[in-house]
């Protein structure tokens, strides 16, 4: 199956799951899967703006976005990445936390894409309200988080990426409430499974 990003066919292993990294642009399974599930949500950005927060790389999603037709920003909460998993992030367009975003007007983008971000954020119901708030009228909010379905959301001691919150299916209702419309789709790939959470604004 070739790599929706960028096309490779060529796959390298890691963390024990076999092919596991692209070899073109450094995609893991989640972010291949979003590419695949939300290919009609990431097409034809037609000069409209999206905002990505945690990007894994300058090619997921930004170059894969710009391609595409939008214009595209890049935010981290940190110059050096999690400082639970530091990574090279000097790519990246702005330092602004998530629960904080007031660099943004609102309505601004039309396109909203996160992954793994949300569950590290103190103060995560501020974060889904600024999601909301900086999204657009018909614009689409992309959101992986990771919840447990029949457990409730409880705060964890922090984990080695950094994570506070062990999200259960409450977390649903919470998203739910700040969007007029809320799909849950099924992410698969090799290993990984996940749902990605799409709020939506008319």
């Amino acid at each position: 199956m070739a790599c929706p990003i960028c096309d490779s066919t060529s796959f390298s292993a890691f963390g024990g799951r076999t092919s596991a990294v692209c070899d073109g642009c450094g995609a893991l399974e989640r972010q291949r899967a979003l590419a695949r599930e939300a290919a009609g949500l990431l097409a034809a950005g037609d000069g409209r703006w999206a905002l990505e927060a945690g990007p894994l790389n300058p090619r997921v999603f930004g170059e894969h976005l710009r391609r595409r037709g939008w214009s595209y920003v890049a935010i981290d909460r940190w110059t050096t990445g999690n400082p639970a998993d530091p990574r090279a992030v000097g790519f990246v367009d702005r330092t602004v936390d998530l629960s904080d975003m007031r660099d943004f007007n609102d309505h601004v983008f039309g396109l909203f894409v996160t992954q793994h971000v949300v569950e590290e954020i103190e103060d995560y119901e501020r974060a889904l309200d600024e999601i909301a708030r900086v999204l657009a009228p018909g614009g689409h909010a992309l959101m992986e988080i990771p919840f447990a379905r029949g457990r409730t959301t409880r705060r964890a001691e922090p984990n080695r990426y950094g994570n506070v919150w062990a999200f259960g299916e409450d977390l649903l209702d919470r998203v739910a409430e700040r969007f007029d419309a809320l799909e849950c789709v099924a992410l698969a790939e090799g290993q990984y499974r996940g749902e990605l959470l799409v709020g939506s604004l008319s």
